[in-house]
């Protein structure tokens, strides 16, 4: 790192720290833009300021703009969305189309309470009155469109997360499952209402397996108490344990997620799905423990001498 004085004019000098190769050419174009549109012979102390809030500010744009930012910084990259350089808005979809890829359930829970934590007056943008989808843009890919409607459902203005669970349904695709089962818990109720109204339209055995990837989602409902959610748990249940979904059941038991295994185990267990000893066939080659704890102790009751001498066979 290195400090340069760039002579703006009549000998009145601006300081940068230059961090990175190609600073140098960047900071000569804010500051060539600034002289450029500065009718007098120099310019006062306060543009000197703002030359360097725009340095501190592309630095900070293309520091955000990389797959390897931070949970926390999710916000910002979203506000990019509203960038008029059509290059920044197109690279801030990628990168949060990118995050949102690699996000486990438990790290979309997360993010969505970093978001409710930054009230909209933080956010410098009258969003009550705009609509999710203003965000998106033609040369945007599907998927990216669908994480920008998907991170709109977190926005701390309600308003904002009912259009976003309304365009997310609108896009008929599983993967708005996980957005929508969230929301059914949201702390305002008009919110919860487009939430319900939307999930029905979701409650069909073609839905199966993204409601077995969104299991965790689902039984977490249970602990929720902003709304009797129990209608909805029962239904997905229902859709998952029958002939059509209980397929996609079972083969959640094979996924690298130990908590969507167990989630898998305990609706088998509650529906019966499975007799005792394919229970204990399946849960003996489990490879977390806790998970053949909590199994072998809740069916212990029902396994018989004869169903372990079958398995060592």
């Amino acid at each position: 790192m290195k400090e340069i004085n760039i002579d703006l004019k009549n000998n009145r000098f601006c300081s940068f720290k230059v961090i990175k190769e190609g600073d140098m050419d960047m900071i000569k174009k804010i500051v060539d833009l600034f002289k450029s549109t500065n009718n007098s012979k120099q310019i006062s102390l306060d543009k000197t300021v703002r030359i360097q809030q725009a340095y501190i500010k592309e630095i900070r744009t293309r520091d955000l703009l990389n797959d390897n930012i931070e949970l926390t910084e999710i916000p910002e990259v979203f506000q990019l969305l509203l960038s008029s350089d059509e290059s920044i808005k197109l690279q801030a979809a990628t990168v949060i189309s990118n995050v949102l890829k690699s996000l486990s359930l438990t790290d979309l829970i997360k993010l969505d309470i970093i978001f409710r934590e930054r009230t909209s007056y933080e956010w410098y943008y009258e969003w009550s009155n705009s609509n999710p989808i203003e965000l998106l843009h033609p040369l945007m890919a599907k998927e990216e469109k669908f994480s920008i409607l998907g991170l709109s459902s977190f926005h701390p203005s309600g308003y904002f997360r009912e259009k976003a669970i309304l365009a997310l349904s609108d896009m008929n695709t599983g993967g708005a499952i996980p957005y929508i089962l969230i929301r059914l818990n949201d702390w305002v109720r008009q919110v919860r209402i487009m939430s319900q109204k939307q999930i029905k339209r979701y409650l069909k055995p073609e839905y199966a397996r993204d409601f077995v990837r969104n299991l965790h989602l689902v039984l977490r409902l249970k602990e929720c108490s902003r709304d009797d959610h129990l209608e909805v748990v029962n239904s997905v249940i229902s859709i998952i344990s029958s002939e059509e979904g209980s397929n996609e059941l079972i083969n959640g038991l094979e996924t690298d997620d130990p908590k969507l295994r167990l989630a898998c185990y305990k609706i088998i267990l509650q529906t019966k799905l499975m007799d005792t000893r394919t229970i204990i066939k399946n849960i003996m080659k489990d490879s977390n423990p806790f998970n053949r704890l909590f199994v072998l102790k809740n069916i212990k009751s029902e396994v018989t001498r004869e169903d372990f001498l079958v398995l060592l066979k």
